[in-house]
């Protein structure tokens, strides 16, 4: 066997550094841009920023309206206020896309002048921001109101084909709102459920 000459040993040099920037290329390379391409998790990142910050604006609505419970927002009007309740619904409500109410019977516990008014609400609304408006307005109606089980999901899709979310595009609401009323100066006790103070309702 004879021996390589110079410049062959240098083009087999070149040879061998080719063959190896092709098989780390390929193999390497190419698998290390594929991988980040598979776990690109900048997507995700960004959606879930999105919701934390929708969940933070949802739970800052609840604290708002839980804090308000006790407070002395809005008249305690004489039963039977239901008209002029619905016409505040209504009022309120007039930015909505649909909505629906579901009236229970009025209730008060024997020995006790305030009265109840149940009402299940279920209404859409063309963004999360409108929605928390009309919320917001229904919180200071001028009729005093406790709301509770609020329920906010997106409805329908983005317009592109993908899912819907709270950040974009119509929104369905459902929650449960309590009028309160009182029997001082009420002309008529007729239509509501009174219920005896042992059962604690």
């Amino acid at each position: 066997m004879r021996n390589l000459k110079k410049s062959e040993e240098i083009i087999l040099l070149i040879l061998a550094a080719v063959l190896i920037g092709l098989f780390y290329y390929q193999f390497v390379y190419k698998g290390v841009i594929q991988a980040r391409t598979d776990y690109d998790t900048s997507v995700l990142e960004t959606e879930l920023t999105a919701y934390q910050a929708r969940l933070a604006s949802m739970k800052q609505m609840e604290e708002e309206i839980d804090s308000g419970k006790n407070a002395a927002d809005g008249i305690v009007a004489t039963y039977n206020n239901q008209k002029q309740e619905i016409i505040a619904l209504n009022n309120i409500f007039a930015d909505a896309d649909t909505f629906d109410f579901n009236f229970e019977t009025p209730t008060a516990v024997d020995g006790d002048n305030t009265v109840r008014r149940n009402i299940s609400a279920n209404f859409t609304a063309a963004s999360y921001a409108k929605a928390k408006e009309m919320l917001t307005a229904l919180y200071h109606c001028e009729y005093r109101c406790l709301i509770r089980d609020i329920t906010i999901s997106p409805t329908g899709n983005s317009g592109n084909g993908q899912d819907a979310n709270l950040s974009s595009g119509p929104v369905q609401v459902s929650l449960t709102v309590t009028f309160y009323e009182t029997l001082y100066n009420a002309a008529s006790t007729d239509g509501i459920d009174f219920q005896d103070a042992d059962n604690g309702n």
